[in-house]
């Protein structure tokens, strides 16, 4: 993906969606954790709290993506959490990536916690 498109905050008119938010919505994850990997944790932390309309991060995109599988989606959520994305961010209806996902949110730190008190 070009750099310019990731560093310059480039969103769509309509819903506000940045280049990462598509990357997330295409399912792909390893093109995710390449993107966060490629601009660096500085700025993938800034990526990944971008909000679009509604006030959507790409936590919540991720957290409400249904079709991935159980694996797919835990190591989709855990590269965007890693990277600082907050389960706890409220979207304009008050909703958190959390609710939408919570089980799966909930192992994601549970297994972050473990693995930093190693």
């Amino acid at each position: 993906m070009s750099e310019w498109m990731l560093n310059d905050q480039i969103q769509d008119t309509i819903q506000g969606k940045t280049p990462l938010m598509y990357a997330i919505q295409s399912r792909d994850v390893s093109l995710v954790e390449q993107i966060l990997q490629q601009v660096g944790a500085e700025r993938a932390r800034v990526l990944v709290n971008d909000k679009a309309k509604k006030d959507m991060t790409c936590l919540h995109f991720a957290a409400a993506e249904l079709r991935l599988e159980s694996s797919q989606k835990k190591r989709l959520l855990r590269c965007i959490i890693v990277a600082g994305g907050d389960a706890s961010a409220k979207n304009s209806e008050g909703e958190t990536p959390r609710d939408w996902a919570k089980s799966d949110i909930n192992d994601v730190l549970h297994n972050l916690a473990r693995l930093s008190s190693s």
